[in-house]
């Protein structure tokens, strides 16, 4: 009963071959706000716009839609910084429109192999479900992440939360902890897309600028965008 409750610990061979376990990291990245003008105005500046509050990664065998996923993995606050876990990232948000863009790493520990995809969805909001840690948990090939992507993201999500969500895909990575090879993991970075943006219209009422008269009936009030 003792040795039935003993906590085993998977060792990182180190050997590179694949099925063994690899420590990764990985770098990310997310877009720098786009400037907004003519007559528009952003809701939200390019700084809260661009910052990355939660990821979640999967790694898959390939890019074909019956890939499997070897690997899923939701970082949120609970795992921001915990070194020494097998599984915790590191981010550096952007905190001004003249800092870098918002730019940190995530830690995994995973089965090595070779010609993987790697995607990772962030800035899911906690009170909306159409996308969440626990559907993307469910996925078990590419095909199904896909499908998710397609149809449970909804324009009304732009309009009510302040979570930008947001996409990375790197295909062909190699995860061998081979330093010297170009497509393994540790080369490679996530360079994250917002799905969408949340603008603000600003309407007006202006006179006609060649009327002669302060008789409202006689004036036209153009709507200006």
């Amino acid at each position: 009963l003792a040795g039935s409750c003993v906590r085993e610990e998977f060792q990182n061979s180190g050997s590179g071959s694949e099925g063994g376990l690899v420590d990764c990291v990985i770098s990310f990245g997310s877009p720098e706000g786009a400037t907004i003008d003519v007559g528009t105005k952003a809701e939200l500046g390019i700084v809260r716009e661009s910052n990355v509050f939660n990821i979640y990664l999967m790694v898959f065998e390939g890019n074909a839609s019956g890939s499997k996923k070897i690997y899923g993995h939701y970082f949120d606050g609970s795992n921001l910084n915990a070194r020494g876990e097998s599984n915790y990232w590191t981010v550096a948000n952007m905190s001004t429109k003249d800092s870098p863009a918002t730019n940190g790493t995530l830690h995994i520990k995973t089965a090595s192999k070779a010609g993987c995809t790697i995607v990772a969805v962030a800035n899911m909001n906690p009170n909306d479900l159409d996308v969440s840690a626990g559907l993307l948990s469910t996925i078990q090939t590419f095909g199904e992440l896909q499908d998710v992507v397609a149809t449970q993201v909804r324009s009304e999500i732009a309009a009510n939360s302040g979570f930008f969500l947001m996409t990375g895909q790197v295909d062909g990575v190699n995860i061998e902890g081979n330093a010297e090879d170009a497509n393994d993991i540790s080369k490679k970075t996530l360079s994250l897309q917002r799905l969408y943006a949340k603008v603000t219209f600003n309407v007006r009422v202006a006179r006609n600028p060649d009327q002669s008269s302060s008789n409202p009936k006689k004036n036209n009030y153009p709507l200006l965008v």
